[in-house]
C-alpha cells in the first residue's frame, strides 16, 4: 500500500536527500553547538533543553493527554513539511529536516555524558523506530512537491504526484503511524528506559 500512495518517479532520491539533510543537521548540532565537554556543562545544556521544551509548551498532567499532545505536535510539523515543500518549492521540509537534526545532535551528548549509551538508544529506539520514516517520509514527499511545482514552472511539465496523492498518503500511512509512535512514546518507551538502563 505505502508504494502506492508515493510519487513513482525518483522519490527515492527525495528519501535519501532528506536523511541526508537530517544527518549533516546532527553532525551541525553535535559538534559546532554542543559546547559539553564533562558533567557539569551536560547538565547546564539539559537544564537549557528542559526550559526549551516547557517554556514553549504546556503538558498536559495525563499520560493519554500527554500522547495526544505528542500526536498533534508530530501530525503539525509532518503536514507542515508536505504543506510547505508544495509552497517554498521543497525549501520547508529542507529547513525542517535539518532543524530538527540540529536538536538531536545537541540533545546526543549531554544524554551521553549524564546517562549512557544504553540510556540514550532506551530513549529513541521503542518508538523512534516508525516516527523518524514516518516524518522523513512527509518530508520527502514535501521537497517532491516542491520540485514537481518548480518544474511545472520551469518546463511547463504536468505534475506526476499531486496534492490529492499527497493527502491519501498522510491519511492513510502518516496518521496511523505518527499515532502509534506517540503512544508507544509514553507508554512503552519510559519502560525500556528503566529496564534497559
Amino acid at each position: 500500500m505505502l508504494k502506492k500512495l508515493l510519487p513513482k518517479n525518483n522519490f527515492l532520491l527525495a528519501f535519501n536527500s532528506s536523511l541526508i539533510i537530517f544527518t549533516l543537521g546532527i553532525i551541525f548540532g553535535c559538534v559546532f553547538l554542543s559546547s559539553v565537554t564533562d558533567t557539569t556543562s551536560a547538565k547546564e545544556s539539559m537544564n537549557e533543553l528542559e526550559k526549551l521544551i516547557k517554556g514553549s509548551f504546556n503538558l498536559p498532567h495525563t499520560l493519554l493527554g500527554l500522547a495526544l499532545f505528542i500526536l498533534g505536535k508530530n501530525l503539525l510539523a509532518s503536514a507542515l513539511a508536505v504543506v510547505g515543500g508544495l509552497l517554498t518549492l521543497g525549501i520547508v521540509p529542507v529547513l525542517t529536516l535539518f532543524f530538527n537534526g540540529i536538536v538531536v545532535g545537541y540533545a546526543i551528548k549531554p544524554v551521553l555524558y549524564l546517562h549512557g549509551t544504553g540510556y540514550l538508544m532506551a530513549s529513541l529506539l521503542p518508538h523512534g523506530i516508525i516516527e523518524l520514516p514516518a516524518f522523513f517520509l512527509s518530508a520527502s514527499v514535501g521537497m517532491y512537491l516542491g520540485v514537481e511545482q518548480a518544474l511545472k514552472f520551469i518546463r511547463n511539465r504536468p505534475p506526476t504526484y499531486s496534492v490529492k496523492d499527497a493527502a491519501k498518503f498522510f491519511t492513510y500511512i502518516i496518521f496511523p503511524v505518527l499515532l502509534a509512535a506517540a503512544f508507544i512514546e509514553v507508554f512503552i518507551t519510559p519502560l525500556f528506559m528503566i529496564f534497559l538502563t
